[in-house]
């Protein structure tokens, strides 16, 4: 049986058949509960600061659409609350960049493209957990910073990345920055190995690290080394193996541009 979906002329989004005129207006409408809630974007939308606040458990459905900001000051979302952000697009060409994640918030990107080509960040982590899934794609094509960088948040809160599978890439910087107490994990930590996924590409660093980076799955690309100097590689020695290359080392999770240059920790189950 398929039954016929009326939807109102210019409508930004809608929750369940209640039609909203802004995204916005739609995430303010999802109850302070802590219930998730579904928001589902109608259309490519031009919007700037739309903000999840710290009650608030939204299920961003994009739908296939594009969410930009032709705001130059202002990052195109920000969440203090829980995102599950799913299927569409995310772009800013602002000095402000496209998407943060803010203290003790937690957000999961599926299969959504987060692109930045203006002078900020893509995917600016201050604080909380994210998690980077599916086909998502975080990329920023300017040539001052990295397309993910993890801060600490307010109140020293720790900044935690996970990313299960994607691709992050940045094409005139480094594609990751992790400052140091933060955390970032590539890959999943279990008893199979992937050595094609996730991807990692910088210009000059795949990752740059002041910590540790807990490296188990995927690849990871730096025209001058896959990872800085500055931290540490930790590995687990049941699903990775060393072996010589051109008087180098390399693992077999790990593609060079370069040479490998940096400290690895083995450590077991």
């Amino acid at each position: 049986v398929v039954y016929a979906d009326w939807i109102p002329e210019g409508k930004a989004a809608r929750i369940g058949n209640t039609f909203y005129d802004t995204l916005q207006l739609a995430i303010n409408a999802v109850p302070e509960t802590g219930v998730k809630t579904t928001v589902k974007v109608l259309k490519d939308l031009d919007e700037s600061g739309v903000a999840v606040s710290k009650k608030r458990n939204v299920e961003l459905d994009l739908n296939g659409y594009e969410l930009s900001n032709s705001n130059t000051s202002t990052s195109t979302l920000v969440n203090n609350g829980i995102l599950d952000m799913k299927n569409g697009t995310v772009t800013c060409a602002s000095s402000s960049g496209c998407v943060n994640n803010e203290s003790y918030a937690k957000m999961t990107l599926t299969d959504v493209t987060i692109e930045s080509t203006g002078s900020r960040q893509a995917l600016y982590v201050r604080g909380g957990t994210v998690i980077i899934d599916g086909n998502t794609i975080v990329r920023n094509s300017n040539n001052q910073r990295a397309a993910l960088q993890i801060v600490k948040g307010s109140n020293n809160a720790v900044g935690n990345v996970i990313i299960k599978s994607g691709t992050v890439e940045a094409t005139n910087f480094n594609a990751i920055v992790v400052d140091s107490g933060q955390f970032l994990t590539i890959g999943t930590d279990d008893d199979s190995l992937s050595t094609t996924n996730p991807v990692i590409k910088g210009k000059t660093f795949g990752v740059q690290s002041s910590t540790n980076v807990y490296f188990y799955d995927g690849i990871v690309e730096g025209q001058s080394n896959p990872f800085s100097d500055n931290g540490r590689v930790v590995i687990k020695t049941n699903t990775t193996k060393m072996e010589g290359f051109d008087g180098q080392y390399k693992t077999n999770t790990l593609a060079y541009i370069s040479t490998f240059n940096h400290t690895v920790d083995f450590v077991s189950d």
